[in-house]
């Protein structure tokens, strides 16, 4: 709707750049250089995870974004003296919808062609997210999901970057308005002073979003990376540059190549020297945005590019052509090849999804994106004599914007609610219950077991099935009550087995630990003993300070909470002195120890505190055991396929996991004698170290790490051989 206001604007010359060979098209060769530049650097990222900063390829975008439309509204307002909010939104729907439909789309029928309807449901819900530009605080909200950690991300992750675009354009214009309306209207300003005021605002706007990403980049790292009120500023700058071009395009020609270098400089430097362990997006953030807003500043009025200028040259330009359908598509290609071939990936691979994301990228370009968006499409061309034009564009274009922009949304989520509708696989033809087989105490017979796992050569009816894996399949203890994080006001609720029975054994440990709780339940609870869980979901049993994971920015925010969880488990060690001390660690915690230890070095230091620990719990019970984790598996919803065979998602231990447990078992060796340990590799993997995914019928991991219910069972002749026997 356009809204009018009585005041006329000073001139805001957005100048093209000059370029004497090129046609006048209000493309500026040094904004199209960047955007080839921003989305390179991200594709690398994604593929290669080189260089370590190419993530700040969004934010090269989200400044040019913020210049490029703020000095749109801005030309527009002066042209006209309003600002149409039809016409605004329909530019934007031409621009980014089409493509981005139709990659949402490919990417789940591709996934649902590939995987099963489980993974189907989780991008489908993902693409339902982007459409209603709502993706950001979706994976927001999954990246801090410690029962996602283990997920790999979304082949839709990309979108959100688009999420925050569009609610930053929700405001953005509106802003504009008000208070260049207040301006002329209320205060009678000048042409010069209304625009000096919006500026005014505007730094307002962008240094508080700047001063709120400072303070939730350290507090809420994952929030901050996806959250538009953090991300805001980086637009805000583009947008600033747009107010001040007229000024801009007075600066010297020769300072302009200066100015343009140090840019491009700033910009190499962020992408080599940032790296996942930088607090992003601010402060460091700033870096590649004010080196990007340096580019666009010297471009800003008669700049001609020398022969040399590498942002100029064809190929740049033509790869920022096309950058907003490479963006799209490179992301699904990636996410969906990294489970359908090997790991690592071969050049040839590699080469491979570079060629077909260009090809798609190209396809869609020219067949796609550029036709509509220099098409009539949304608009009214209708002639009406006796209906004003405000009126008819209003009445004719909103109810077209509405169709293209909400329809496709409600489609998703329509498709969404009838997918989760469908039944997600057939189970076995077996009772879960009855399909669960003890696991051999025999060596033997339990290598076995192992190995029909490993040369299966197709994929069996597993219970749970595939498609109920992940958060379906955890173990009820955690699952259904929530007994993964245990503090004093739970340890009633979390004790298992008779509370009257005589002996008393304690779990301490993370959630590796609460997975075996089915399987120690089976092996002492009904034998005279109860289980008491001490568990802390990313807090090793070991006394040592930890992060905690990876959130989906990158970064490993710091665990507290686990230092004073161990105080309190030794505490009330104290008081209890159970009959059991049962311990057990997931061995990829070595890999985010607070001191920042790496290596052997954090090896030797996980060795170091495992003795210390078991010298301080020995005389705390009569018996401490330290049970080894089962190694890292394949995440089989995101593995198996209806084009690979079970042996594609066979997992193999470690060189790293091997010497985590061997540092592990060699400190036990050397505390008291009421200390033992139990070898569980043979429970999960070969003589070889080869782990297959499931053993029988049984899939042994509901997300590659913790185990299922029915698995856990298995383990109880195992586990309870392990746990009463006298071995060391």
């Amino acid at each position: 709707m356009p809204v009018r206001t009585d005041a006329s604007m000073p001139s805001v010359q957005v100048p093209t750049g000059g370029n004497p060979g090129r046609k006048t098209s209000g493309i500026r060769q040094d904004i199209q250089g960047l955007r080839a530049v921003a989305v390179g650097v991200v594709v690398l990222d994604h593929m290669v995870k080189w260089p370590s900063g190419g993530y700040v390829g969004v934010d090269i975008f989200f400044v040019i974004s913020g210049f490029l439309i703020t000095g749109l509204l801005l030309r527009e307002y002066e042209r006209s003296g309003t600002i149409s909010f039809v016409d605004f939104y329909r530019r934007r729907l031409r621009r980014i919808t089409p493509v981005a439909v139709l990659v949402l789309l490919v990417t789940v029928i591709a996934i649902f062609s590939t995987y099963g309807i489980g993974r189907a449901k989780t991008v489908l819900e993902d693409g339902a997210y982007s459409l209603f530009f709502a993706a950001n605080w979706h994976f927001a909200a999954t990246g801090t999901d410690y029962m996602q950690a283990r997920v790999p991300a979304s082949p839709l992750q990309h979108y959100w970057s688009l999420a925050v675009e569009e609610q930053f354009y929700l405001i953005w214009p509106v802003v504009i308005v008000v208070v260049l309306g207040l301006a002329a209207n209320r205060l009678k300003s000048s042409k010069t002073r209304a625009l000096r005021l919006l500026r005014v605002a505007l730094i307002v706007i962008t240094a508080a979003s700047f001063a709120y990403a400072c303070w939730q980049s350290r507090a809420e790292p994952t929030w901050a990376y996806f959250s538009t009120l953090s991300r805001g500023w980086e637009l805000g700058v583009g947008a600033l540059i747009a107010t001040l071009t007229s000024r801009l395009s007075r600066i010297p020609a020769a300072a302009r190549p200066v100015l343009a270098s140090i840019g491009v400089v700033g910009i190499v430097a962020s992408v080599i020297l940032l790296d996942s362990h930088s607090v992003f997006p601010a402060p460091w953030g700033a870096v590649p945005v004010l080196a990007t807003a340096l580019v666009i500043a010297a471009g800003t009025g008669e700049y001609k590019p020398s022969r040399f200028d590498i942002l100029s040259m064809k190929p740049m330009q033509y790869l920022g052509k096309i950058s907003y359908s490479l963006y799209l598509w490179h992301f699904p290609v990636i996410t969906i090849a990294a489970t359908l071939f090997p790991q690592p990936q071969g050049p040839l691979t590699i080469l491979a999804q570079v060629i077909l994301m260009v090809l798609l990228s190209i396809a869609s370009f020219h067949l796609i994106e550029d036709p509509v968006r220099k098409s009539n499409w949304l608009n009214d061309r209708r002639p009406s004599a006796d209906r004003p034009a405000i009126s008819r564009r209003w009445k004719s274009a909103w109810p077209k914007i509405v169709l293209v922009g909400v329809g496709p949304a409600c489609l998703a989520t329509l498709a969404t609610i009838a997918l989760s509708a469908l039944p997600a696989a057939a189970p076995a033809q077996e009772d879960a219950a009855a399909n669960i087989k003890e696991l051999d105490i025999v060596p033997a017979l339990r290598a076995q077991q192992i190995r029909s796992g490993l040369d299966a050569k197709t994929w069996p009816a597993l219970t749970p099935s595939i498609d109920n894996l992940m958060a379906k399949a955890w173990v009820p203890e955690w699952r259904e009550d929530s007994c993964q994080d245990v503090w004093e006001a739970d340890l009633s609720r979390c004790m298992y087995g008779d509370k009257g029975a005589p002996k008393t054994a304690v779990l301490v440990g993370d959630s590796i630990a609460i997975s075996y709780m089915p399987g120690l339940r089976a092996a002492l609870v009904g034998s005279g003993w109860k289980i008491q869980s001490l568990t802390l979901q990313q807090c090793p049993a070991i006394n040592i300070s930890v992060l905690k994971d990876k959130g989906a920015d990158g970064n490993s925010p710091g665990y507290p909470e686990c230092d004073k969880h161990h105080e309190w488990v030794k505490t009330y060690l104290t008081r209890l002195h159970p009959d059991m001390i049962i311990m057990s660690s997931v061995q990829e915690t070595v890999l985010r120890l607070a001191s920042g230890a790496k290596g052997q070095d954090a090896i030797n230091a996980w060795g170091q505190a495992t003795g210390e620990t078991l010298k301080e719990f020995a005389p705390l019970a009569n018996k401490t055991v330290l049970i080894g984790p089962p190694p890292k598996g394949k995440v089989l919803p995101w593995c198996a396929t209806t084009v690979n065979t079970p042996k594609d998602c066979v997992a193999e231990r470690t060189a790293e996991q091997i010497e985590t447990q061997s540092a592990e078992f060699a400190a036990a060796s050397a505390a008291p004698s009421n200390v033992s340990t139990v070898d569980t590799m043979s429970w999960f993997c070969d003589s070889d170290n080869r782990c297959p995914s499931f053993v029988g019928n049984t899939p042994m991991f509901a997300d590659g790490g913790h185990l299922t219910e029915n698995y856990s069972k298995m383990l109880g002749p195992v586990l309870r051989d392990g746990l009463l026997g006298q071995r060391k």
